[in-house]
Formats: structure tokens, C-alpha cells, sequence
């Protein structure tokens, strides 16, 4: 009697938590729609993921010119892929949460960077096509939204010139 006593003790306060802890977690989270801190000059930093350049094959295989000049860097640096990074969604509970999202930061040396920018589409499962930012304005996130980019510029950064 006093075992199951206790486990009910244990699980009622378990349960207590667990519904107070998910109530502060949706109420931080929902007024955020891309979660973004802000450092001592109050500008917005996110949270960044990390990714190879070959996840972003679509999009590079938007435009000729950038998928030459790619090609042509990873052959001077003797690589077959490179590593990037990019802002992360931060809404949890919802299939978006953690996705990468333009602008991407691609590093072929440690001089020498390729920063690509693009929209950010949202295609919602009844083939609607929206901003993603307009998307995580709304109140509710629908499952299934596909996240495409739309290449808008690109800029290689070198810091011997």
C-alpha cells in the first residue's frame, strides 16, 4: 500500500510539471515566430544549423553561373563538399522546427566564404505557395509544409582581397 502510495505521490507531481513546463515552453515559443536573441547592439541573432553545400543542390542548380563558380572553388580547394550554415526555425512541435532557411554561409577556405541568399517558400499541403515568414505569422502551422528557396543573389567573400 505504501509503494503505490508513492508512485501515485510521484506521477501526480510528475504530471504537474510536465502540464506547467509545456504551457512555458508554447507561450515562449508562440510569440516568436523565427526565433531570433539580441546581442549588446540590440540585433536580432538566430540560432544557426550546419549542413553540407550538396543539401543545397536545388537551389544551386537554379542558376548556371553559381553552379560553375561552385565547382570551380571546391576544384581549387581540392574538395568534393563543403560545410555551411544557415538560421534555424525555432517552433517547436511543428514538422518546421529546426529546419535551416536562406541566407546560407558556405566556407571553401578559412579566407574564403560564399554567402547565398534566397526567399523562403512555404508550400502548404493543399499546393498554396506563401512566404514562409507570412506562414509562421499565422496562428496555426499545418503538417506537411515543404520549405523551398528561391536564389535571389549570391556573394563570395575573400579576405586576402
Amino acid at each position: 500500500m505504501k509503494r503505490e502510495k508513492l508512485i501515485l505521490i510521484f506521477l501526480a507531481g510528475m504530471a504537474t510539471f510536465s502540464y506547467f513546463s509545456s504551457r512555458a515552453i508554447a507561450s515562449h515559443f508562440s510569440s516568436n515566430a523565427i526565433s531570433a536573441k539580441r546581442n549588446s547592439e540590440g540585433i536580432a541573432e538566430r540560432p544557426v544549423g550546419s549542413l553540407a553545400l550538396s543539401d543545397l543542390d536545388d537551389l544551386l542548380s537554379q542558376s548556371v553561373e553559381l553552379r560553375q563558380e561552385v565547382e570551380q572553388a571546391l576544384e581549387e580547394v581540392g574538395q568534393d563538399d563543403v560545410g555551411c550554415v544557415a538560421p534555424l526555425i525555432h517552433r517547436p512541435f511543428t514538422d518546421l522546427n529546426n529546419t535551416r532557411i536562406a541566407p546560407f554561409s558556405c566556407f571553401f577556405t578559412d579566407n574564403r566564404s560564399l554567402i547565398i541568399q534566397a526567399e523562403n517558400l512555404a508550400i502548404l499541403p493543399n499546393g498554396e505557395i506563401t512566404q514562409l515568414e507570412e506562414l509562421l505569422k499565422r496562428n496555426g502551422i499545418p503538417q506537411g509544409v515543404l520549405i523551398q528557396f528561391s536564389l535571389t543573389s549570391w556573394q563570395w567573400t575573400d579576405a586576402n582581397h
